[in-house]
């Protein structure tokens, strides 16, 4: 049979900054215990309940078992665990539910800007669109991924080595959509 391939491309700033405010949540979620309530400008929710450690509901997969966040989540929590005591520190002081906190930017979770040039972000975010195009991605079964996939992450012009097998293979695809919403 005939394999045919249809993506959605989202637009990599984008990209960035959905994946820093899902980082923010999962890792909110994770260490509800010690998160105070706080009210975010914008675009946080309220963190989830954290879910059961058990069996899975409804045979969902785990945020925790997807890549990248199976390598991110870590990190993320590790992060949390290190700001709680400043939570405690504070807590008694300000009223959190009334005080609107820059989601960017504040004390209480790590900064957009420090996500951004985070090397571990740098290595599993950046360009991850590109990078599972051309299937040198961490989690890739092509024998000299890793190889290539270290090449790139050496250098930040690297990454433009590998633009056109990108193009080669999205040509190749049968259907392309650059868009921020997927309505099925």
């Amino acid at each position: 049979r005939k394999v045919g391939t249809i993506t959605q491309v989202r637009n990599p700033v984008d990209r960035v900054l959905s994946a820093y405010e899902f980082a923010m949540e999962i890792s909110l979620r994770g260490n509800k215990s010690s998160t105070p309530v706080m009210n975010f400008a914008t675009p946080f929710e309220a963190p989830t309940p954290a879910r059961s450690h058990g069996k899975n509901p409804k045979n969902r997969t785990k945020t925790a078992d997807v890549y990248p966040w199976s390598v991110l989540m870590p990190w993320l929590h590790k992060d949390i665990e290190n700001r709680s005591s400043y939570w405690s520190d504070v807590q008694d002081a300000i009223d959190m539910e009334s005080k609107v906190i820059d989601p960017y930017d504040n004390d209480f979770l790590m900064s957009l800007e420090h996500f951004i040039e985070e090397p571990l972000v740098k290595k599993h975010i950046h360009n991850g669109a590109a990078k599972q195009y051309a299937g040198i991605t961490y989690k890739s079964v092509q024998p000299d991924a890793p190889g290539v996939l270290k090449c790139v992450l050496e250098e930040d012009h690297n990454m433009a080595s590998i633009k056109p097998l990108v193009m080669k293979r999205m040509e190749n695809m049968a259907f392309i959509g650059l868009t921020e919403h997927l309505n099925l």
